[in-house]
This record gives structure tokens, sequence and C-alpha cells, in this order.
């Protein structure tokens, strides 16, 4: 499963639990006498099972940000600093949309009000930061895409990390041993070059 599949997989089970949040309060209590519109105890059974998959995709997906680099960095090391430029390019924006803003005067006894800061200046560095952000993002989407997900196995995790050239599969676990030969020959399909990683 690609990295990308996983995301929107965690979505739709995100918004049926929020679905099933609601359901169950439309549920909870009825008149004396009167039945449900749904059996809550169904909808609690299809909780638990929408919950242990959460569980599973949510660690896998942490699990395959932090494991996969690409050019120096990982996956999560990408995803904080795309974060990080939206809230320092937000801020400025908003800091450059009050300090460009005019005072319109009405005698010439009042006090002028000036920018404290070279408006022109700062714009041109949101515009390089803006111009970043959209590199790193395009960058995170095309590996989505590109990543498969980690595998897991008890606590001995296994993951196919493929760089966007396939030349390199890198089989990351605690015991090969335990890998299974399909597995194996799963990935030697990706790549030919096979390395394990303790």
């Amino acid at each position: 499963m690609k990295l990308a599949t996983a995301l929107a997989e965690r979505s739709d089970i995100q918004n049926r639990i929020n679905t099933i949040s609601v359901r169950l309060d439309n549920n909870a209590k009825v008149q004396e006498g009167d039945v449900p519109a749904e059996d809550p105890k169904a909808l609690m059974e299809e909780l638990d099972r929408l919950i242990v998959r959460l569980e599973d995709l949510v660690a896998r997906i942490n699990l395959t940000n932090s494991g996969t680099v690409y050019e120096g960095k990982t996956i999560t090391e990408l995803l904080a600093h795309r974060d990080c430029l939206k809230k320092k390019v937000r801020v400025l924006r908003d800091f450059l949309n009050t300090a460009s803003d005019r005072v319109t005067r009405m005698t010439r006894t009042e006090i002028k009000i000036v920018s404290t800061v070279p408006v022109s200046e700062i714009q041109k560095t949101v515009d390089g930061l803006a111009k970043e952000l959209r590199t790193v993002d395009e960058k995170i989407q095309e590996l989505n895409w590109t990543t498969e997900l980690v595998w897991w196995n008890g606590w001995d995790i296994y993951r196919v990390d493929v760089s966007l050239s396939a030349e390199n599969v890198l089989i990351m676990g605690r015991n090969f041993g335990q890998v299974s030969e399909v597995q194996v020959l799963i990935w030697q399909r990706i790549a030919s070059n096979v390395t394990c990683v303790s």
C-alpha cells in the first residue's frame, strides 16, 4: 500500500468515526417503550473495528514518515518544515497587511502614521518562503505516492523504502529471519539491490 492510500484511508476512517459519534448520541436515549433508530451496541462494535484500524494506520504512517529519507531528511522532518513554513508565511502576511495599511489624516495637524518596516523587502522574503513552501509540499506529495507503507509483524517492523529512482530497497527490521520469502520476492521485484538494515 502506498503512503498516499493510507493517508486517504486514515482520513476516511476519521470521518466515519465522527459520524458514528453523532449516531451514538442520536440513539443514546429514547422514549420509554420505543426502540432506537440504530442499535448502539452495533455502532460501538463498528467503532471498535474502526479504532483498531485507525491505530494500526497511524502507527504505520508515523513509522513510514520517520523511516523514509529523501535528500537527507525524513518525511517527518519535511512535514515539520512545511508546517512551520506555513505558520511563518501566515504571520508575515498578516503583519505586512497591517504594515502596508495607509492611515488617512483628516488634517495636517494629525499625527502621521508610518510603517516600522520596509514592506517591499519583507514582501520579497515572504514570496521566497511561499515558493519554498510550494516546493516542499510538492516533494511531500510525490513521496506520498512513491513510498510504501511499513509492514509490521508484532514488535518487529519491516519496511520497504524505495528511492524515487527505484534503484535501492532498504528492508529495516530487528529480525530479518522473520521476513517471509514472499515479502523478499516482492521487494526484489521492486529493485534488484536488497539490503537488510537492523
